[in-house]
């Protein structure tokens, strides 16, 4: 006989909301309704006790939506809740429709007795019994946990008595994010296996996107009108331009992209494009800054490829963020833009090993390819833009004064926004690349 075991969320939380936007049958569902999305998962276990799946289930819910009761997306802000909806079926039934499938395997304290994968590894707990690999967008995925799942005593772990987040792990490829890189989940941030899986597991901003973008396949905010219907970037009128982009380069050992106003670069200088000639090792990060002429008005598609994080802003908005350690991954956004020259930054880091940093984007009368060296510009050298903070760069009228501040001249524009100007560590800069 199956049993039905109490949905792990208030009612609170799912009241009023409007119809799911996926299908009946699908296992990983979303709804949005009133500037919220509440993305909902069907399990159905199969062993083990009410206990135990109780555990995961906090587990599970207290990792994803964190203290908070829910995750703020984005820069609009806008809220996403996440919520279980767990059955429990009797070992001769079979499982219900609808529903991510887990076999709950009983652990004697034996390495046999705990899951093996379709290839042969041994697991505390996996996903993907039949594919071994998880679909995107919350896919019919089935898996098989240990009963030491989550325990505090975790067999496949060293080290510590810590509790081990491996519910919430394994929910995260419930909800499409994949597993790749030497079987770690790797995915817009840092280490999933650390983060949503280690005894501090806590969910990043990266993971919280990849999440949305999976189960609504769009590259923004579902609860913001798309980017054709918002207001278009301005570009600034600057005169004296060059040709490239002006760098500041840092070393050290980075998690994510540092805030560079709080560092002092080894070396500036300018580069013909997104290169990576300047760096020394393998621990480092370079800040790009400079601007972007767009040729026609319209919707365009930014493509940002990075070994490690990486993150590209375009005159006041993040675009693409592909932060945190991971192997080559691409990230994309959208923006509107009116043609024209606009400010944009690219801030990278690498954290150790292999490196590589791409950009591509696609627009009106652009076919997607690499941005062109042709189109991105800087101010000449010494001179940096200072950008005031406002809430966006709509105004038609934006110009631009120059002053001088010492031996820099400061060149100010207004209605965008950018991040504080690179100092030289010791007044030397590198040659023009």
């Amino acid at each position: 006989m199956m049993k039905h075991a109490q949905v792990i969320v208030t009612a609170a939380v799912l009241a009023g909301f409007s119809a799911l936007c996926s299908t009946a049958a699908a296992r990983t569902t979303y709804e949005i309704k009133d500037g919220k999305m509440v993305v909902t998962v069907y399990i159905a276990y199969k062993g083990g006790n009410d206990a135990l799946i109780a555990r995961w289930n906090k587990e599970t819910l207290d990792t994803w939506n964190g203290p908070d009761g829910g995750q703020t997306y984005g820069e609009c802000g806008h809220k996403v809740v996440f919520a279980l909806q767990t059955v429990t079926v009797a070992g001769d039934k079979p499982f219900p429709k609808g529903y991510h499938r887990i076999e709950i395997q009983p652990y004697d304290g034996s390495e046999a007795t705990l899951p093996h994968t379709p290839d042969g590894r041994v697991a505390i707990a996996y996903m993907g019994k039949t594919t071994h690999s998880p679909s995107r967008g919350g896919a019919s995925i089935d898996g098989v946990w240990s009963t030491q799942s989550s325990a505090l005593v975790n067999p496949r772990r060293r080290g510590g008595s810590e509790r081990f987040k491996d519910a919430a792990h394994e929910v995260g490829h419930m909800m499409g994010l994949p597993d790749y890189y030497d079987h770690k989940i790797k995915f817009y941030g840092k280490n999933l296996m650390g983060s949503t899986s280690g005894p501090y597991a806590k969910v990043t901003p990266q993971l919280v996107q990849g999440v949305v973008e999976a189960l609504t396949g769009k590259y923004y905010c579902p609860m913001c009108p798309p980017p054709s219907q918002r207001p278009p970037l301005q570009p600034v009128a600057l005169s004296g331009l060059v040709q490239g982009l002006q760098f500041a380069y840092y070393e050290g050992k980075f998690g994510m992209v540092p805030e560079f106003g709080k560092l002092v670069p080894k070396k500036t200088g300018r580069s013909s494009g997104l290169t990576l000639d300047m760096a020394q090792g393998g621990n480092f990060a370079v800040r790009f800054t400079g601007f972007l002429d767009i040729p026609a008005d319209g919707v365009y598609t930014f493509f940002l490829r990075s070994d490690d994080g990486s993150r590209l802003s375009v005159g006041s908005k993040l675009v693409a963020d592909n932060d945190g350690e991971h192997g080559m991954w691409s990230k994309r956004g959208e923006i509107n833009l009116r043609a024209g020259k606009h400010p944009i930054e690219v801030a990278y880091f690498n954290a150790g090993h292999s490196s590589g940093l791409e950009l591509r984007y696609s627009g009106p009368s652009t076919p997607k390819q690499v941005v062109p060296v042709a189109a991105l510009y800087s101010l000449p050298q010494g001179e940096q833009l200072v950008l005031p903070q406002t809430a966006s760069n709509t105004d038609p009228r934006i110009q631009a004064q120059g002053q001088t501040q010492g031996q820099t001249k400061i060149v100010k524009a207004q209605g965008t926004v950018s991040h504080p100007a690179a100092t030289e560590s010791d007044g030397q800069q590198t040659p023009s690349k």
